[in-house]
This record gives C-alpha cells, structure tokens and sequence, in this order.
C-alpha cells in the first residue's frame, strides 16, 4: 500500500514539472530573453562608498556659491543704494558709522594742510578719467600717482577725522607744487564714509613714520596722526582748482561666484562619472 502510494506521488510531481516546463518553453519563444543590463554592479568596498565624499562635496560647495551668489548681489544692491543717497550730516554717535559704510557724509570744518599724508600707488579711478568705449583708465599726467589724506577739524565738534582729499599724479605729490589747492579755512566737505582696509596680500606695510601708506590703514592713521578713526573719501563736488581730484571710490565688490559655482559642478559631474565607470561600467 505505502509503496503504491510513494509511486503516485512521484508520478504526480513529474506531470507538475512537465507542465512548468512547457509553460516556461512557451513564454521563452513569446518574450526572447532581455539584454543584459549595462549596469553591471560590480561588489562596492568601504573605499569605494568613502569616493562618494568627492561628488557630493563638489555639488555642496557649488550650492554654497549660489547662496553666496545671492548674498553678494543683494549686497551690491544695498551699497550702491547707500552711494546715491542724499549726503547726511554726521552723527553724534560715531559708533554709527559702522554700520553706514559707502554712505555720504557731509561736515564742515578746516583742512590742516601741514599734517597730509598719502596712500601710494593709486590708480585715477573718477569718472572723469574712465574711456567710457573701453573702460580703461586715461592716462592724464601720470598713470599711478597718490591719494592725498589730510586730518580735518571738525567744526563745533573738537575733533579731528581723516578726510582722503583724491588722486595726484606723482609730480604734484609735494604739496609745494599745488599750492592753489591747498585751500584754508572754513570748507563744507562732503565724502563717502570707508571702515578700515584689512592688509591685503602682497601690500607692502604702512610707514607711518614717514608718512606713506600703501592701503586704507584707519587705525593705524588715525593713532599715528591723532585723530578719531573716522575717514571719508572726497566725492568730485569737493574738488577744487589745483587740488587733489576726488571721487577715487570704487563702488564695486569682486564677484566672481558664478565661476566658482561653474567650476564646483564640473568637478562633481566628473568625479561622479569617474565612480560610475569604477563601479558599475
């Protein structure tokens, strides 16, 4: 009895599998088999999860370009709207300025012309010496001269700020050869208001003690010459015959992030694809 029960049983298994069979035959000549993948995964180690950093660390720093992307133009935007801003007076609180950098300033006062000094190595940068075809500065007397910065007594207020009277060639850097310039008394004076110039690379240093300055040092001038660390630039409605020519601000800051996010995303495609080709290609 077992024996004939184990026999049907067997029996029954192989019609099963005969009947799979032919099923699977006829899908296999209705559905040909697929291509293969080109996708060929081939078995990822710790280091090759660890080459993942590169990609994705390119990609974040190119987003982090576009945040600062979009800082920076905002930042123009506010800058440029402080320049044309009706001038003010300057406020009781000095401590203000700080926040009111590239605004104008207006003061009266007097010009203590025996204690001038200079910022060397200037470019004339006034919108009358630009080529308005090529933007490229003209040649007037001298392509590089000086920034003439002279302390200047606050009228009713007792101290002295430092006021960046503008651009002299070379040649006229001794005040005895602008003499017409150098004008005395009482002068109402109106300047875009400049913080302190962190050293920039490759600058010589400031010697003060020969009165020559190679960058917008504030605090050095203002503790070598005994004034407040207040400094204007002399915008061209202060000019005057024979004197320095302002209007020497550069309204600009250096964008350069749309490069940088260019550059970033480039090396994230590419070292994505160089992973890509290592592990599955």
């Amino acid at each position: 009895m077992l024996k004939r029960l184990f026999q049907l049983s067997k029996l029954n298994s192989i019609k099963k599998f005969d009947v799979t069979y032919i099923i699977l035959q006829q899908y296999s000549q209705k559905f040909p088999q697929f291509p293969a993948s080109p996708f060929t995964s081939k078995r990822i180690r710790i280091y090759g999860y660890f080459l993942l950093i590169f990609p994705v660390g390119f990609f974040g720093l190119g987003l982090w370009q576009v945040n600062r992307r979009k800082w920076k133009k905002q930042l123009l935007r506010e800058l440029r709207e402080r320049y044309c801003a009706p001038p003010v007076e300057l406020p009781d609180d000095l401590a203000k300025l700080n926040d009111m950098e590239f605004c104008r300033i207006k003061v009266c006062g007097q010009f203590l012309h025996n204690e001038e000094f200079y910022i060397s190595n200037r470019l004339r940068r006034d919108e009358a010496a630009l080529d308005t075809k090529s933007h490229f500065l003209v040649d007037v007397h001298s392509p590089v001269g000086v920034h003439v910065v002279t302390p200047f007594l606050v009228e009713g207020k007792g101290y002295r700020i430092l006021i960046n009277r503008g651009w002299v060639p070379n040649e006229l850097k001794d005040p005895k050869r602008r003499q017409r310039g150098q004008i005395e008394g009482r002068v109402e004076v109106t300047g875009v208001n400049r913080l302190h110039e962190k050293k920039p690379p490759f600058v010589f240093e400031s010697v003060p003690y020969r009165d020559e300055y190679f960058y917008r040092d504030v605090v050095t001038m203002a503790k070598f010459h005994n004034t407040l660390p207040v400094y204007l630039e002399a915008d061209s409605s202060s000019n005057v015959p024979g004197g320095p020519i302002g209007g020497q601000t550069n309204v600009k800051v250096s964008d350069n992030h749309t490069t940088y996010i260019i550059t970033w995303w480039s090396l994230s495609a590419l070292t994505a694809f160089a992973w890509l080709k290592m592990f599955f290609w």
